[in-house]
């Protein structure tokens, strides 16, 4: 059973969308507690997306030394360097298979709706 928890928990990215703090915590957070659920040893590393350099999230994102596994959550990814853009995607289209990424964005996101005739 715990092979397919794993398999549903690592290798992915959830981002988490919404203007309510408490909200995207709790989702966070949930997260996480499915991430140690399939592996008690998982690091578990938040950051601020403003502060977050590539060779940092390339450390964070590449396996640890004391981990076998990691859940990343970046805190307002509104705020990533845009020179991270293209980066922090690739990872979130495809994920190593010991990482959970999670990004966080506290805005508001309209999505446009098709609304013919």
């Amino acid at each position: 059973m715990l092979g397919r928890v794993t398999a549903h928990v690592f290798g992915t990215s959830v981002v988490i969308l919404g203007p309510e703090s408490l909200l995207a915590e709790r989702a966070a957070r949930t997260r996480i507690n499915a991430a140690r659920h399939a592996d008690h040893g998982v690091e578990i590393a938040t950051v601020d997306a403003a502060t977050l350099d590539g060779g940092r999230f390339a450390e964070l994102t590449g396996g640890s030394l004391f981990a076998s596994s990691i859940c990343l959550i970046v805190q307002d990814i509104s705020g990533l360097p845009q020179e991270l853009f293209d980066l922090v995607a690739a990872t979130a289209i495809d994920p190593p298979d010991n990482l959970v990424l999670v990004p966080v964005s506290y805005t508001h996101l309209t999505l446009p709706t098709n609304r013919e005739g």
